[in-house]
């Protein structure tokens, strides 16, 4: 646009194909532009200027080159970074060129894979020649090495965690598997099994707690036909479940007048329960050992418990086709039921071997302490027998003549 040119010489339906800078002082921003200023640009010329290679010099590896009309400077953008020359805003330079420093060397990484790594490095190919090797380089040890380390270590982490869930689920699922299977094969003399959702809903959500033992809470709950039961729900047991496959096949095929009767129990998974005749007035401890607002025992009645827990004991050692010692007899293992008649519970312990059998091999002690045997601690005073718990039995009648503990620690939570 210059010399005799003027706005009426246009063509009309011509639209703007390409707008660039000039130096023509009157289009400078913020300025006011009147139809004058504009008609004497458009009759005396103005010039324009747009150097390709020095904006190509200038931005180098960004893809857009424009002109900032606020600073009269070459303003450099990437694709992912827009600038509004319209409005004449700009960009965050720092955000900005942090972005397209990224994506700049990632379009590296992807053209490194399609042209080929190793052909590149090793100079084989011509279609690079021209690429700077430093970005190479850069883009080999600053993006594609660390991403392959990070995803193989995350992979790595992920596979190990997934591996050590299932070892740990199939040990715990084949030990459950091999305690149901046992208890399957034990039928003919086992108690009723129940689902842990029947055990639930007779215990009405384990809302009224009885007490706790050494192995397990023990609910109050209904049977179906309307007798109540103390519920035990064991918990995390030692030595593959021993504890519950004692406690099932001990006490289930026993039925006697002063040892507790087990009705059924429950093993799902690792849910375990026992179900009990419930016994309305608790364990012996609270009788024997004075406290506020506790009921005081005569010592007749004393002697019929203590004749009662005599007559237990000797079943188990004498009344069943194998000899049962229970290797916790104390007092908070004695219940009492609305008669104060007694009952042993609490076989956890407890092992079986035959009749004809005098003395008995033990890998390891147990019971209570204050309670136990000297021969559980020593072995060089002789084998381990039946007579353990007698002894128990002649501990737990000191504390029923003397009402009071033998030790000063707390037997019900000692086994």
């Amino acid at each position: 646009m210059a010399g005799d040119l003027i706005v009426e010489d246009f063509q009309v339906g011509c639209h703007v194909n390409f707008i660039a800078p000039t130096s023509w002082s009157g289009l400078r921003r913020n300025q006011l532009r009147s139809y004058e200023v504009i008609h004497k640009a458009l009759v005396y010329g103005f010039e324009i200027s747009w150097m390709t290679l020095i904006c190509a010099n200038h931005c180098r590896d960004q893809n857009r080159c424009s002109f900032d009309t606020s600073t009269e400077e070459l303003q450099c953008s990437h694709p992912y970074c827009f600038l509004s020359l319209a409005y004449g805003s700009g960009y965050d330079d720092d955000t900005c060129g942090r972005w397209a420093h990224i994506i700049s060397y990632v379009k590296d990484a992807i053209t490194l894979i399609r042209i080929g790594l190793v052909d590149i490095i090793k100079g084989k190919t011509t279609s690079m020649q021209d690429y700077p090797l430093y970005r190479v380089r850069y883009a080999i040890g600053h993006y594609i090495l660390p991403s392959l380390l990070a995803a193989k270590l995350l992979f790595g982490i992920t596979f190990f965690i997934a591996l050590l869930i299932y070892k740990w689920r199939k040990r715990h699922w084949s030990m459950y598997e091999c305690i149901e299977l046992y208890l399957q094969q034990q039928n003919n003399s086992m108690p009723i099994g129940y689902s842990y959702k029947e055990i639930k809903k007779m215990a009405k959500g384990f809302k009224e707690k009885l007490g706790e033992g050494g192995f397990g809470t023990v609910f109050k709950g209904n049977l179906r036909s309307g007798p109540c039961v103390a519920i035990k729900l064991l918990g995390n047991s030692k030595g593959n479940g021993q504890d519950f496959i004692n406690e099932v096949t001990t006490i289930g095929r026993i039925h006697h007048l002063n040892v507790v009767q087990l009705f059924g129990f429950c093993i799902e998974g690792s849910k375990r329960a026992l179900v009990y005749e419930f016994m309305p007035n608790g364990s012996l401890d609270k009788f024997i050992f004075s406290k506020e607002g506790s009921i005081n025992l005569s010592y007749n009645k004393i002697y019929d418990i203590a004749i009662g827990v005599a007559r237990g004991i000797a079943y188990l050692h004498h009344g069943c086709e194998m000899k049962i010692l229970h290797f916790d007899i104390k007092p908070h293992n004695i219940l009492l039921d609305e008669n104060f008649i007694p009952k042993l519970s609490d076989f956890g312990l407890a092992k079986l071997h035959p009749i004809e059998n005098s003395v008995i091999t033990m890998t390891a002690a147990r019971g209570t302490i204050g309670y136990m045997a000297p021969e559980l601690f020593y072995k060089n005073i002789g084998g381990v027998s039946y007579k353990a718990d007698v002894y128990s039995f002649g501990m737990l009648l000191m504390e029923m003549a003397g009402k009071r503990k033998n030790l000063k620690t707390n037997a019900q939570h000692s086994s």
